[in-house]
């Protein structure tokens, strides 16, 4: 492997290693919000008041703002300097501040509407609680926007640490409000009223995930001034690719709130269960896809705003196959131990067996999609860096389409289940397309390498999936917690061993350049750029 690809896989290790941090933090927050408030009318509320925000969350700080901010931001420090880069910086939060808040009072006057339009399918009683719930949660919306650019500028100058670990502070804050809940909940023997302290909560930690990352951001010089000079050339740069980037990269997060809107017809706990089976996959998705994504695409904008399309072209490449190497095993692994590890998750309080079992089905759906899903992630804004907004949002749209035209065919005979996998087949349509055009538009993505790296990392995650199955098959369903964990834990660390094993005997040797990018990753604050080839 050469050093491009070994400096690109460190980065990836280095983040993926903070990211893990705030995804397992994030996970016992879900385990604290399924055993305070199960799966049923109250849930379901929370997770559509919730849906807004996090959706925007998504297409902000890993999606089209950073499509589009990046690449601007890159151009103005490699062509104009630093102060340069800040400057536009200030203008971009300045304009953000503004049409944030014209956001939040929007949602406010408007909570109801948007209640009745994304859960057609809720009783009143549900409705009134998640238009109250969806005003409390409104300004998470702002905080994040907000941090995305601190992100993108950090990022952009090779500073990944602070942005990497911001989610797991604002997980920490979400915890705490979890632990106050259930210490004076148990007064009044119901939590139902209490889930307006968990909203409280999670704006509280949207607030403090944009606060941390501002001290780092100061420490490389950065100043703001308030500026609303919209015709900064980097501005109208960024409103072009803008738009079209929310289209794009909103496929996901579009098929989610589809998903939410039908689930909402398909009675109560249904939309819990989508968002619970999501959440599985979420976890490699969370800790290596939008790592990779995340420490490639400045280096990706850089070559672009260049003109070197044959490094370009090599770093797509490395991020691919960096995506194989993590997404196929966890794929496997994720489908065979769904159950038990939404049991060791979720199965606690009011989340009973059955609510366990709906749950994990979704996972399995959703995780049959993650490769892809993850790919989009790398693909997509390599087309807004190429400043080709077009391709991405036509393929976008017709996923869009075939999302909602097979979830509408499936939800009929499969119910919820039918959602997730109409998400899946959605995913792969929309890589396959992404992946065509950007060969015609690049050329030759090293295919063969991709394709022989793709039969080996598959046969091996196909024996090590075998392995933990029969391995979790001889725990039975432990009933006892720390059974559950016993299970999952057996069952990983042997899925581990066998594929290292295979990739070993098989020669593929990404998983050792990982695997050391991991270890030094450990010992380093930041990660250099990743040199010339």
């Amino acid at each position: 492997m050469d050093q491009k690809t070994r400096h690109i896989t460190r980065s990836v290790g280095v983040l993926s290693t903070l990211t893990a941090l705030s995804r397992v933090l994030g996970y016992v927050r879900d385990a604290i919000n399924a055993a305070l408030f199960g799966a049923g009318m109250v849930s379901d509320a929370f997770f559509v008041a919730y849906r807004i925000p996090n959706m925007l969350r998504d297409l902000l700080a890993e999606g089209a703002l950073s499509s589009a901010f990046i690449p601007s931001f890159v151009e103005y420090f490699e062509k104009k300097g630093k102060a340069e880069a800040f400057r536009l910086a200030s203008i971009v939060l300045t304009l953000l501040t503004v049409i944030f808040s014209a956001v939040i009072l929007f949602g406010f006057a408007f909570a109801g509407p948007i209640v009745s339009f994304m859960a057609p399918g809720f009783a009143p009683s549900a409705q009134v609680l998640t238009v109250k719930l969806t005003k409390i949660l409104f300004p998470f919306i702002a905080f994040m926007g907000l941090a995305a650019v601190f992100m993108g500028m950090l990022n952009s100058m090779k500073k990944f640490t602070m942005s990497a670990l911001a989610p797991a502070v604002g997980n920490l804050v979400m915890i705490g409000t979890g632990g106050l809940i259930m210490a004076f909940g148990k007064q009044d023997g119901s939590y139902d009223k209490w889930i307006v302290v968990w909203a409280l909560g999670a704006v509280i930690s949207g607030l403090v995930q944009l606060s941390v990352q501002i001290p780092e951001a100061l420490k490389q010089g950065f100043r703001f001034k308030a500026s609303l000079k919209w015709k900064e050339p980097g501005i109208i740069q960024m409103a072009k690719l803008m738009a079209p980037a929310v289209f794009s990269n909103s496929v996901g997060q579009v098929q989610v709130l589809a998903n939410t809107i039908m689930a909402s017809m398909l009675g109560a706990a249904a939309v819990t269960y989508l968002y619970y089976g999501y959440r599985l996959m979420q976890l490699p998705m969370g800790i290596f896809g939008v790592s990779i994504a995340t420490a490639i695409f400045p280096l990706i904008a850089a070559h672009a705003a260049k003109n070197e399309p044959a490094e370009l072209k090599h770093a797509v490449s490395a991020g691919i196959k960096m995506n194989m190497l993590i997404a196929l095993p966890a794929t496997a692994g994720l489908i065979v131990l769904s159950y038990p590890i939404n049991a060791l998750l979720f199965r606690h309080g009011m989340f009973g067996a059955h609510d366990t079992l709906m749950a994990s089905r979704a996972a399995s759906w959703y995780t049959a999609g993650l490769l892809f899903a993850s790919l989009i992630k790398l693909l997509t804004p390599t087309f807004f860096a190429l400043k080709d907004s077009r391709t991405p949002v036509i393929i976008s749209v017709s996923a869009i389409i075939i999302n909602i035209l097979l979830s509408m065919i499936l939800m009929g005979p499969y119910g919820f289940i039918g959602l997730a996998a109409a998400n899946t087949v959605a995913s792969v349509y929309n890589f396959v397309l992404l992946f065509i055009m950007l060969r015609r538009k690049l050329g030759p993505l090293e295919e063969k390498d991709i394709f022989l790296s793709f039969l080996k990392i598959g046969f091996a995650a196909l024996l090590m999936g075998l392995a933990c199955w029969g391995i979790s098959s001889l725990f039975g369903e432990p009933q006892k917690l720390w059974l559950r964990l016993v299970q999952v834990l057996v069952c990983i660390l042997a899925g581990i061993g066998v594929f290292a094993s295979l990739a070993h005997l098989l020669g593929i040797a990404e998983i050792k350049t990982y695997i050391e990018a991991i270890m030094r990753g450990a010992q380093k604050k930041d990660i250099p750029a990743v040199p010339a080839k």
